[in-house]
């Protein structure tokens, strides 16, 4: 019962922190005299957030730590498993369910989206492509996961950091293929031992995902919807790159 107190209590400091340091950012922005955009906010919460939680973690960074080794075959195939998920998330939610975004994203979310959007490219580039995957990983796949993994064991640190990844995104568009995808990147820190390779499949996706949507929309719909051959790819990639996964033994 203690360690379950112990753990629950560390996860919501954590979460909490998180959420704090993105409210407390706006402010910071002001104080040191910058434009309060949305860029700007994310670029402030994701460097502090993330040096936060490293300075409370620095034991634990070390070769057998959070950031250790990993191999060629293990970045290739979490670069197919990612390639899958941008492939597939996005044949589910442009093409199989349109309306999902519509019925399920609050509008204070679509406007954040507007305004990233409308962002310089290489702000946007920064931030949602690599800033906040990597200080989101820090959270769940750093802290977290081995939080719990320490508590109890890999497979509860794998599960419940992906619930908290799709909870925290705080909508269920997001929040469903967040879990997925959320999933796939525990199985791979369970199976690896190594954050580095789920912090590059989550700033690989995040990249992908922003490049899919800016796509010749006839040309994705030719590839997708009228010979099918992204599905058939996706389809492929994933389960070959979870066969890999899957048949690896647990990183000690």
């Amino acid at each position: 019962m203690t360690k379950w107190m112990d753990a629950i209590g560390q996860t919501i400091f954590y979460i909490v922190l998180y959420f704090g340091v993105n409210f407390l950012a706006p402010l910071i922005i002001n104080l040191i005299g910058q434009e309060n955009t949305i860029i700007n906010q994310i670029v402030v919460a994701s460097i502090l957030f993330s040096l936060i939680v490293i300075i409370i973690n620095r034991n634990k960074l070390t070769k057998k730590g959070w950031f250790t080794k990993f191999s060629k075959k293990e970045l290739i195939k979490t670069i197919e498993i990612c390639l899958a998920s941008v492939i597939l998330v996005n044949l589910f939610l442009v093409y199989i369910f349109p309306n999902f975004i519509n019925a399920y994203m609050p509008e204070s979310i679509k406007q954040s989206f507007d305004s990233i959007n409308n962002s310089n490219q290489f702000g946007v580039l920064l931030t949602v492509g690599l800033l906040a995957p990597f200080a989101e990983e820090i959270l769940f796949r750093g802290a977290i996961y081995n939080l719990i993994k320490d508590k109890f064991n890999k497979y509860a640190g794998m599960i419940i950091s992906a619930i908290l990844f799709a909870v925290i995104h705080m909508n269920i568009y997001q929040g469903s293929y967040a879990l997925v995808i959320g999933l796939f990147m525990g199985i791979i820190i369970l199976k690896t031992g190594s954050l580095w390779l789920p912090i590059i499949f989550h700033i690989v996706y995040n990249t992908l995902s922003g490049l899919y949507g800016s796509l010749n929309p006839r040309l994705m719909e030719l590839l997708v919807t009228k010979t099918y051959i992204l599905p058939i790819i996706g389809v492929l990639l994933l389960v070959d790159s979870l066969r890999f996964f899957l048949s690896k033994g647990v990183k000690r």
